[in-house]
C-alpha cells in the first residue's frame, strides 16, 4: 500500500504528533544545575530494585538504580521534567518534576510487578506472515521513510505486537517492553515505551510514549563529525525548530517564512495564501517560558534553508520547499515553550512536510546545535 499522507487525491492525513514525553523548560536566565536522587523499590516485597532505568523522557538524561535500588542524575539543568523508571517485568511510573519545587533529593519510586498470564499461544505460518507484514507497516510509520530513518534498526523486534480492525482498518501497535531502536545515522540508541499507537489511513497518526537517548560511540571521527551533521540537519526546519524560531520571535532569521491559508491545496485548486509576520500570532502569557500562538486557520509554514528529499517528492505533489501546514484542533490558540514544545499535544494538526518526518529524524529535548 501507498502511502498518500498529505494533500493528494484524498483527504489530507492529520498527523497528530503525541510524543507525550518531557516537558522541559530551559532556565536561560540562570542556566543553573541539580542533581536528581531516589530510589526503588518492590511495593509488594519492599526490597530494593537493582538495575532499574530511571530517566528524563526525550532526553540523553539516564541512569540505572544500584544495588540498594538508589539512582541520581547529574548537572540537571533547571526546567520542567518528566522522570519515567522502567523495569523489566514491572509496571513504569513517572512523575512530573516543578521546577519551583526544591525538594527533588531522595525520591522514591514503588513498583508494582506484572501478573503474567500462563496461557499457550499457538503460532501458525500464516499469523507469522500477517505480523511480518504489520512490522513493515509500523516501522514505516514510525520510522518514517527517510534516509535517516532507512539507517534505523529495531533490535527487539519480537517485542512487538499489532492489532487492526476488521471493519475500520484501524492500526495499532503495542511493546511488551521498550522498544529498542539504533539510528546509525544519528547516532542514537533509544529506548522508546509505546503507551498509544494508533493509525487510520487517510484520517490521522497519533502516538505516544516515554524515551531515553543515548549517543553511541562513534568508531571514528569521520563518524563522530558525520552524525554532527546529520544531527543539526533533523533539527533544521523540524516542528521544535520552527516553534522556537515563533517564541523568540525569529522567523526570517532561521529561515522561515508563514503565510495563511484558508484550506489545503488540491492537486487542481489553487489557494490564496496570505503572508504573516510572527507578531501577529505570538503574544505573552501570563507565565514565564510560555507564549500564546493564535491562529484561525491553516498556518502554511516554509523552510527555505534546506530542498525536500527525492523520497519525500516521491509521495507528494511539490515544489520543492519544505512546506508545511499547521491547524489547531481546540479552538484557535495554544501555548508553546521556549525549547519549542507545544502545550498540549494534541492541540495542533501537523500536515505536509513536518509530519512525514518522523521518529527516525529526531532528536532529543536537550540537542544542542
Amino acid at each position: 500500500m501507498q502511502q498518500r499522507p498529505f494533500f493528494l487525491n484524498h483527504a489530507p492525513l492529520l498527523i497528530k504528533f503525541i510524543c507525550i514525553c518531557s516537558l522541559l523548560i530551559w532556565n536561560h536566565a540562570f542556566n543553573q544545575t541539580a542533581d536528581i536522587t531516589g530510589h526503588v523499590i518492590d511495593r509488594r516485597t519492599k526490597k530494593p530494585l537493582h538495575y532499574a532505568n530511571v530517566f528524563l523522557s526525550n532526553t540523553t538524561f539516564g541512569t540505572a538504580t544500584l544495588h540498594d535500588g538508589s539512582f541520581q542524575i547529574t548537572n540537571v539543568p533547571s526546567g520542567t521534567y518528566t522522570l519515567v523508571v522502567s523495569m523489566m517485568g514491572y509496571h513504569m511510573k513517572d512523575m512530573e518534576l516543578n521546577p519551583l519545587d526544591r525538594d527533588i533529593n531522595n525520591i522514591g519510586f514503588q513498583l508494582d510487578e506484572k501478573v503474567l498470564k500462563g496461557e499457550s499461544v499457538s503460532i501458525t505460518a500464516t499469523d507469522h506472515k500477517a505480523w511480518r507484514s504489520n512490522l513493515k507497516q509500523f516501522k514505516r510509520l514510525f520510522l518514517g521513510e527517510s534516509k535517516n530513518a532507512q539507517e534505523c534498526e529495531i533490535l527487539n523486534e519480537f517485542m512487538l505486537d499489532f492489532h487492526v480492525n476488521s471493519v475500520n482498518g484501524e492500526f495499532q501497535a503495542y511493546g511488551k517492553e521498550s522498544v529498542k531502536i539504533k539510528n546509525h545515522a544519528l547516532g542514537y540508541q533509544i529506548d522508546f515505551y509505546i503507551q498509544n499507537f494508533v493509525y487510520l489511513e487517510n484520517a490521522y497518526l497519533k502516538y505516544e510514549g516515554r524515551q531515553l537517548f543515548k549517543e553511541m560511540e562513534p568508531a571514528d571521527e569521520k563518524q563522530k563529525l558525520r552524525w554532527q551533521k546529520n544531527r543539526q540537519k533533523a533539527y533544521h526546519g523540524s516542528l521544535a525548530h520552527f516553534l522556537k524560531s515563533l517564541y523568540l520571535k525569529q522567523i526570517s532569521q532561521e529561515g522561515f517564512q508563514i503565510f495563511m491559508d484558508s484550506e489545503l491545496p488540491g492537486r487542481n485548486r489553487a489557494v490564496r495564501s496570505d503572508r504573516v509576520d510572527e507578531t501577529s500570532i505570538v503574544f505573552d502569557s501570563s507565565f514565564p517560558q510560555l507564549k500564546k500562538i493564535s491562529f484561525p486557520q491553516y498556518l502554511k509554514v516554509i523552510y527555505q534553508r534546506e530542498i525536500e528529499p527525492y523520497e519525500y517528492r516521491q509521495t507528494s505533489v511539490t515544489d520543492g520547499k519544505q512546506t508545511s501546514w499547521l491547524k489547531m484542533t481546540h479552538g484557535d490558540t495554544t501555548t508553546i515553550h521556549a525549547i519549542g514544545k507545544l502545550s498540549n499535544p494534541f492541540g495542533m494538526q501537523i500536515i505536509g512536510y513536518m509530519a512525514w518526518e518522523r521518529f527516525g529524524d529526531k532528536v532529543p529535548l536537550d540537542f544542542q546545535l
